[in-house]
This record gives structure tokens, sequence and C-alpha cells, in this order.
């Protein structure tokens, strides 16, 4: 009796549970590299504060540029299944950024900004609720904006 030509069913299941870890791997890392966004592990860039990164953005950019990737061609080339891998690899990257929405602790940006001299906690606020500045203070929260905006 003749074997039938093509993988066997061991190959091509571990080829089909290669490909979605790597697949899974993408969308993964996909989340979590678009949550974290433009982090720095100081805190601060050239253009001004901005959210301290967890520290597992490695992971997160290897799973989506390197491992994942990797994982689901050999899989994908191992089980066979030629009209498979893109969709897969377009609906783990689509449920990766839709449930950004549903995570729960997203980092938040730091308490002030570029636009403002000082933090959150500062003087300025309570002088623009206050008729502090409007008598005379001498400091204006915004002085490049010049006189005409405060």
């Amino acid at each position: 009796m003749a074997k039938p030509a093509g993988p066997s069913v061991v190959r091509h299941v571990l080829g089909v549970a290669l490909m979605l870890v790597g697949v899974a791997l993408i969308g993964y890392g996909a989340h979590f590299l678009a949550i974290s966004g433009n982090c720095s592990s100081t805190g601060y860039v050239s253009y001004g504060p901005v959210p301290k990164c967890s520290g597992g953005e490695a992971f997160y950019i290897i799973s989506v540029f390197f491992l994942g990737p990797l994982l689901a061609v050999v899989g994908w080339l191992m089980a066979r299944l030629w009209g498979v891998l893109w969709p897969s690899v377009c609906l783990a990257l689509g449920a990766g950024l839709v449930t950004i929405r549903l995570d729960a602790s997203p980092p938040r940006a730091p308490r002030h900004s570029a636009w403002s001299w000082a933090p959150a906690s500062s003087r300025w606020r309570s002088c623009r609720s206050s008729s502090a500045c409007a008598r005379g203070s001498g400091r204006r929260p915004w002085p490049h904006l010049g006189a005409a905006r405060w």
C-alpha cells in the first residue's frame, strides 16, 4: 500500500500550533507597544516629559518584529496552509489594537506638559483661578504667547 503524499498529521498540527503561537506573539506585542507608545527609561526626551517605560519593551519589540514573524512563517511552511497566514496576522494585529480600550491600566501622561512652565501643582493654576495675575503679579504662565493672550 502506498503512503499518501504530503505532510504527516503530526507535522501539520505542529505547524499550525507554531504558526498560531507566532501570530499570537505578534498581536500581543503590538498591543503593548501601542499602549506604551512614546516612552522613555528616564521619563524625558528631547521635547519634554513622556511616560516612563515599564521595562518589557524589549520583549514586545522582539515578539512583534523578530520572534513572532519567525515562528509564524516556520509554522506556516510546516503546515503548508498557504492562505491562512496573512489573514491570521491581520486578525491578531486587529485584536491586539482593538483591545487597547479594554486595558484597565494604560500609562498616564505626565501631569505637566511642554506648554506649562511648571508642574500642575505649581502656582500658575491657582493664579488662573484667582485674580492675582490680573492684579499684575508679573509672571504669566505662558510667557512665549505674549500679553495679548493673557
